[in-house]
């Protein structure tokens, strides 16, 4: 289950990074572009640039803001970072359990081998 998280909070944090780079990257691009805006994994719909400027980032629960490119860099670098806190916790936690797990297993062994002498 712990694993399964971290995978989780990898994958959210690899999408904020990309977030990221897509806002650094956009700034260069040229105001009046032609560009493919994706709406899901495989649909896309075309769009112009109109302003390279104004970003309108998702804070979350369907809540959207408009930033200034600065902020919106900010704002990812911020959850990129929390991401990768919760994500080293958690491999910390994993790193324990595994430890007491191995733990376990070689007093169990240990206990098996004594029983099977004294028998």
């Amino acid at each position: 289950m712990l694993t399964n998280s971290i995978q989780q909070l990898q994958s959210a944090r690899n999408k904020y990074q990309e977030s990221g780079d897509c806002v650094e990257k956009q700034t260069s691009v040229k105001e009046n572009t032609d560009v493919l805006v994706p709406l899901s994994g495989s649909m896309y719909v075309p769009g112009t640039i109109m302003n390279t400027s104004k970003f309108v980032v998702d804070i979350g629960t369907g809540y959207f803001v408009q930033k200034d490119a600065a902020t919106a860099a900010d704002f990812f670098k911020r959850k990129v970072t929390f991401l990768q806190d919760q994500i080293e916790k958690y491999v910390k936690i994993v790193q324990e359990k595994a430890a007491v797990r191995e733990t376990i297993y070689a007093t169990i062994q240990r206990q098996s081998v004594e029983m099977q002498r004294n028998e």
